[in-house]
């Protein structure tokens, strides 16, 4: 009996990956390593970053220097990726608050309501961070490479 063999590209194309990862952690990289090598695995980084995994665990996994994942993330073309990877995870965030809320019972204490009401301030507080420009009220977008422009004021006086 033939078995007709179903290969599936994307996941040969994971393994591989998962490959690449298992050989690049047993050695730290230079910067300009860390680029090339975050730039092949951008999608498994940004999905990392969705599902709230800290900066620093991102890096023991892939034992790289947290600096050099910092300065890769703060690249001009890896901004907005990251942004939108932050903006998710902060919905992860809001929804694990509301379900802090959730959990109070009618017949709760007072001690049970206020731990839950500090659970769900403290989520809340992990939200504004990750997503400034939606839930935090006092946020206000800087222009980069625009200074603040200062109207010239000219004062004439006249003595007659």
């Amino acid at each position: 009996m033939l078995y007709s063999a179903r290969v599936n590209f994307a996941r040969v194309k994971t393994f591989k990956k998962m490959q690449e990862i298992k050989e690049i952690q047993k050695k730290r990289l230079t910067k300009q390593e860390t680029i090339e090598f975050l730039d092949k695995n951008k999608d498994i980084l940004f999905n990392l970053i969705e599902k709230n995994v800290s900066y620093r665990q991102i890096a023991e996994r892939f034992n790289l220097h947290l600096t050099n994942l910092h300065n890769y993330l703060n690249l001009d073309e890896n901004k907005q990726d990251k942004e939108q990877a932050q903006q998710l995870a902060s919905y992860e965030v809001l929804e694990q608050a509301e379900q802090e809320l959730h959990k109070i019972k009618d017949d709760s204490t007072n001690a049970t309501v206020r731990r839950q009401s500090e659970l769900y301030q403290h989520r809340l507080y992990l939200a504004k961070i990750k997503n400034r420009k939606e839930l935090d009220l006092n946020y206000k977008e800087q222009a980069n490479d625009q200074q603040a422009v200062v109207p010239k004021l000219e004062i004439i006086l006249n003595n007659q």
